[in-house]
């Protein structure tokens, strides 16, 4: 590879040339600029084996249902799950499975979220309140009348507000949202945690971006990301979500609640995209040896986490980061110690 060949706006062309390129633009389109790539290799460039855009994988999100605490004083001892200033950021602490429990039970990875949620009477008092701004004057006159009667869980819901917009120094989207743990008496806040599921996604050819028709404003194919949960997926999120139901019961925290029928209804994916440009020693199985560099095309890399052969459940950041560094490190030796080269006779 001599170089790249872009386009800007107004169709204007330009060639830079170079002795290594790096293509780190994400899950999506590093896979599709390689199909693009269609000057030399008619598929795309690493895609002799059809495997540039396949095994993509999100992050998805799984409502299981509730966990009913067995003691509302658990509220108020749960600020491990709370979403919180820590070191240079935030923390939140999630429940996941021991990885021997994982390899024994052969289940894929995941975390779950204990978030709070008010009680059913104090979430039919905001319907009401939200029944106060009706253009129908007949229904206002009727939200007031019920809110008036109900001034106890109006006030209740009054302290929780003032309370989340002094700790968070803003108005709060949801109660959930972070510094809920800070508040007292979360006992007489609070009846349930919505159990919400982070699953690793088994990476699966079927789930792809691949190229379509439709183009862009610069005239290239637009990509089409073809992903969905398979039956691998859904019965790892039902068996992990038995075996934590049965620890609450058993350790007195309280009772899972599920969500009627299978919890198969993803929340939605949490855009880290993976998987498209997978690693592997063998261009039979990866588009990418170990460190990044593209099979077939001595001098191309590519980087992020379009590179990961498998996604596990924890933000891709850290593990993407830490892959580009080697990268950088193995161009960086590569460039400063240029390989010799081929005389002909």
């Amino acid at each position: 590879m001599s170089g790249v060949r872009f386009v800007g706006p107004g169709g204007i062309f330009a060639t830079v040339r170079a002795t290594v390129v790096v293509l780190a633009c994400g899950g999506i389109e590093n896979a599709r600029l390689l199909l693009l790539s269609r000057g030399t290799h008619r598929n795309g460039l690493g895609n002799g084996y059809d495997l540039v855009g396949r095994f993509f994988m999100d992050h998805h999100r799984l409502d299981w249902g509730v966990l009913i605490p067995s003691r509302p004083e658990l509220f108020d001892s749960a600020g491990t799950f709370d979403l919180v200033p820590g070191r240079g950021g935030f923390r939140i602490g999630k429940l996941t499975i021991a990885p021997s429990a994982l390899k024994a039970a052969h289940l894929l990875n995941s975390s779950v979220q204990l978030a709070p949620r008010q009680s059913a009477e104090q979430r039919e008092t905001l319907l009401k309140l939200g029944r106060l701004i009706s253009p129908r004057e007949q229904d206002r006159r009727a939200a007031l009348s019920e809110v008036s009667r109900d001034w106890r869980l109006m006030a209740g819901l009054a302290d929780t507000f003032i309370r989340l917009v002094w700790h968070q120094r803003r108005i709060p989207a949801r109660i959930d949202g972070g510094y809920w743990s800070r508040m007292p008496r979360n006992g007489s806040r609070f009846s349930v945690f919505k159990l919400l599921q982070t699953v690793e996604q088994c990476p699966s050819p079927a789930n792809r971006v691949l190229l379509i028709s439709k183009r862009d404003s610069l005239g290239q194919p637009r990509a089409r990301v073809e992903c969905s949960l398979g039956s691998t997926d859904i019965e790892s999120s039902n068996r992990s979500r038995s075996i934590l139901a049965k620890a609450f019961m058993e350790h007195g925290i309280g009772v899972v609640v599920p969500n009627d029928g299978l919890p198969t209804h993803s929340v939605g994916g949490m855009h880290h995209h993976m998987g498209t440009t997978r690693m592997h020693g063998d261009p039979r199985k990866g588009v990418t040896n170990e460190y990044g560099e593209v099979h077939g095309v001595h001098n191309l890399f590519v980087v992020g986490s379009s590179v990961f052969p498998t996604g596990g459940y924890a933000n891709p950041t850290l593990t993407l980061l830490a892959l580009s560094l080697r990268t950088a490190a193995h161009v960086a030796s590569r460039v400063a110690r240029p390989e010799p080269a081929v005389v002909r006779q």
